[in-house]
């Protein structure tokens, strides 16, 4: 009975960290472009990627992108999402957004 209650407590403390973890990494999510870098903030992780190595920035919105070892990635920007129920203003903003990052990964290419 005891070791049952130690086990509760133990997974709701890892629920609470796991929960704390995300809503600083959701206040967080975004897209910094450098000179020569982009860097996505996810919910989960972070990736810092090359301009010369980013193909396409798609509709979804995701960038499309090749590893150093030739093999093709997908990272989607949540950041940049929008839902249906979301304001105009809001979504004209995303929209901008994403217009302005295809234009610099663009520059990349040559």
């Amino acid at each position: 009975m005891q070791a049952d209650r130690g086990v509760l407590r133990l997974a709701a403390g890892l629920v609470v960290i796991a929960f704390a973890v995300l809503a600083v990494r959701g206040y967080r999510l975004g897209v910094t472009c450098e000179h020569a870098r982009m860097t996505v903030r996810g919910y989960l992780r972070t990736r810092v990627i090359d301009r010369e190595r980013i193909s396409e920035i798609t509709d979804f919105p995701a960038v499309r992108w090749t590893g150093r070892t030739g093999r093709k990635r997908w990272t989607p920007l949540l950041a940049l999402r929008t839902s249906p129920g979301a304001f105009p203003a809001i979504r004209l903003h995303k929209e901008r957004a994403v217009s302005r990052l295809r234009r610099w990964a663009q520059r990349g290419r040559g």
